[in-house]
């Protein structure tokens, strides 16, 4: 009896209608997560990549190991980070930028980033949530309070490089263990983890995770 997996991807190969609908639907979510991490600011950068990645994964198909829903799995995601290297090496090159790095947010910004109405931020001041403090007049908040309750953490995140967030997101988002991610990344395994220790240590430096997560 043919495997989930094999199905799915005979029916790519075959043009069965729905058949890429379907694929898109169970990896699509994650390789979103993948283009996010290399490129986290929404725009053109960032669509091209993810539908280059989408346009190598359906040519490559016929070569994927579907014997079992993760073997399928690792498949995409060696396609995508091949994509990567041949396509949009200058997106994975990007280095960290720290001016991006925000240590401190005004009221309006705080609003604005968290969504938030008058009375919520007053509570969650109040409760002690969120930290207030007075300079030079006006009233700030501490970056450090609100990483956690922000919607989009981009900006924080872009305190390391590119191929730093690509390694954390294959591990700490998408869960591949360092050996699999080296066969992905054309690295050995020591070297991963060498990496995504540097990632987690800037993290904690720039205040965007506790050194308790990293």
């Amino acid at each position: 009896m043919i495997s989930e997996p094999a199905r799915l991807v005979r029916d790519v190969l075959q043009a069965k209608p729905g058949s890429v609908n379907e694929l898109m639907r169970r990896f699509g979510p994650e390789l979103c997560d993948y283009a996010t991490a290399i490129v986290p600011t929404r725009g053109p950068a960032f669509e091209t990549a993810l539908e280059d990645i989408f346009v190598d994964l359906l040519s490559q198909i016929r070569a994927a190991d579907s014997t079992s829903d993760e073997s399928l799995r690792q498949f995409v995601f060696e396609s995508a980070a091949r994509t990567m290297r041949v396509r949009h090496r200058a997106l994975l090159n990007a280095q960290a930028d720290l001016s991006s790095i925000k240590s401190t947010y005004r009221h309006g910004e705080v609003l604005r980033e968290l969504k938030m109405s008058e009375a919520e931020l007053a509570a969650a001041v109040s409760e002690g949530v969120i930290r207030a403090f007075r300079e030079d007049d006006t009233t700030k908040f501490r970056a450090q309070d609100l990483r956690a309750l922000m919607k989009n953490s981009s900006a924080a995140v872009a305190c390391i490089s590119a191929t730093h967030r690509e390694l954390c997101c294959m591990h700490f988002r998408l869960g591949f263990t360092p050996e699999v991610i080296a066969r992905f990344t054309q690295q050995t395994s020591a070297e991963v983890e060498q990496r995504i220790d540097e990632a987690c240590h800037s993290l904690v430096t720039h205040g965007v995770i506790s050194e308790a997560l990293a």
